[in-house]
């Protein structure tokens, strides 16, 4: 019986959804959430060093302070950061920043616009089957009532490959299956999604923004798919890496901290 209300609700939705407006911009706002390691990693370095605690500060101010657009219509999409000045350049993140992500829901797949270091890539392959699991949890986001699914996917850490959990809360009152980063596949927006320690919450919806919003995929890069892409930037990482070592001893005012999004 709820599933039968669910479904009628969605059509319902998905009607007046679709009369209201022809594109629409999702503004989500980015927090990472810090782990014990990488707390007590922060704790001992400014132990050690006392005028270490304003930079880190800064740094991790800097790090919640992101912005993202999913600018959309019913089967495509375009996902960015917001454009914003670095005031402070000497405290240094890698993000999102210049990567452009393009999702086709009626094709199931994507083109992801990655620039690494000097060089730049268009990975095109198709969009991951997260294996939703609706939950029927519900709680209010903003000016919806979000429902809860949890899906998986594979990623690697350390060189090993393990399965990691997503959560996620959709709005059934916004049935469009498009949500940040590469995640889809849901019946209605997602609002708010836990990856890790990476979370999304959406804190506006504009329809028909003033601003010009241009749904087109990328087409610069290097053409790979996800495997040899990931492969390449490996590569990249790694001669970047003996680099860094060949220039051990060298003084630097500048501090840095990659983050992989």
């Amino acid at each position: 019986m709820k599933k039968a209300v669910l479904i009628l609700l969605l059509f319902v939705y998905s009607a007046s959804f679709a009369q209201q407006s022809k594109q629409w911009r999702a503004v989500y706002q980015y927090k990472h959430i810090l782990s014990k390691k990488e707390k007590a990693r922060r704790d001992s370095l400014i132990k050690a060093q006392p005028s270490m605690a304003e930079f880190m500060k800064k740094l991790y101010k800097k790090i919640d302070n992101h912005t993202y657009y999913l600018d959309f219509n019913q089967t495509t999409s375009v996902f960015k950061e917001k454009p914003k000045l670095d005031a402070d350049k000497n405290v240094r993140y890698s993000g999102f920043k210049d990567r452009l992500l393009y999702k086709n829901l009626a094709t199931k797949t994507y083109k992801d616009f990655r620039p690494v270091m000097s060089e730049s890539f268009l990975v095109v392959d198709s969009l991951p089957d997260y294996h939703w699991q609706i939950t029927g949890e519900s709680k209010k986001i903003g000016n919806f009532n979000a429902i809860k699914a949890v899906g998986t996917e594979q990623v690697k850490h350390n060189g090993k490959e393990k399965t990691e959990e997503i959560t996620a809360w959709f709005a059934p009152e916004l049935p469009v299956g498009n949500g940040p980063q590469m995640y889809w596949g849901l019946p209605g927006l997602i609002i708010e999604l836990h990856v890790g320690q990476a979370v999304y919450v959406l804190k506006e919806l504009i329809a028909n923004p003033k601003d010009k919003i241009d749904i087109k995929a990328p087409d610069k890069g290097k053409v790979v798919n996800r495997e040899k892409f990931e492969k390449e930037r490996k590569k990249i990482f790694e001669k970047m890496q003996k680099m860094y070592k060949n220039r051990r001893g060298e003084k630097s005012n500048e501090r840095h901290i990659r983050i992989t999004m």
